[in-house]
């Protein structure tokens, strides 16, 4: 083969065995079309339509999908940004925990078997919005999976030191602790407050 005609040639995903055979070729063409179905992968948050700790209704978000595409030469190809997906929050009725997303949050999207735009419009049993199936536009991101920074406001549920129990703390240094021995209040200056079944004491 001449330089030119390597030059131009393409390395596609087909193997030495792809074609031996009639079952070797029903399982190349079986293969192709299994991949490219979009089942879950992870995805940066680039985007969110809600504010931190907006106290409205879930909102949407634009991600960006992390794992490249390649060719069979390995080379790269990335992805765009998907629009408009849903997202989890841990929410039942009108009672909520309200910790949306974030940009920059790096988590796992799903991807549903049929289109759901009609759904998320109607918010309702519907008909899909057209034929497409395992597409990116049809994504539920549904949380944080790879790490991000060290969370400066949290509720945490502990066990340390042989002591169970509740921690809610602020960024600003105000703390609520609750334990067996009673709870806690810690406001951001070192004050303290603990209430236990024998009574108040301030400042211990």
């Amino acid at each position: 083969m001449s330089d030119s005609a390597t030059a131009q040639s393409y390395l596609g995903a087909e193997s030495a065995i792809s074609a031996s055979t009639d079952f070797h070729q029903q399982e190349f063409m079986i293969e192709r079309l299994i991949k490219r179905i979009s089942t879950a992968t992870l995805v940066k948050v680039v985007s969110v339509t809600n504010k931190p700790g907006e106290t409205k209704a879930v909102g949407s978000l634009d991600a960006l999908p992390l794992v490249n595409q390649i060719d069979g030469y390995g080379n790269a190809t990335k992805h765009q940004v998907v629009h408009n997906l849903a997202y989890f929050r841990h929410q039942g009725g009108k009672y909520a925990v309200i910790v949306d997303p974030q940009p920059g949050d790096v988590g796992v999207a799903v991807f549903a078997d049929r289109d759901i735009s009609s759904v998320k419009q109607n918010k309702d049993q519907a008909n899909p919005g057209s034929r497409r199936h395992h597409d990116p536009a049809d994504g539920i991101y549904v949380g944080l999976a790879l790490g991000g920074e060290n969370p400066e406001q949290y509720l945490r549920f502990f066990k340390e030191n042989d002591k169970e129990g509740v921690q809610l703390h602020d960024k600003n240094g105000n703390d609520v602790l609750m334990n067996e021995d009673g709870t806690t209040i810690t406001d951001k200056s070192g004050n303290k407050i603990v209430m236990t079944s024998a009574g108040i004491n301030l400042n211990p």
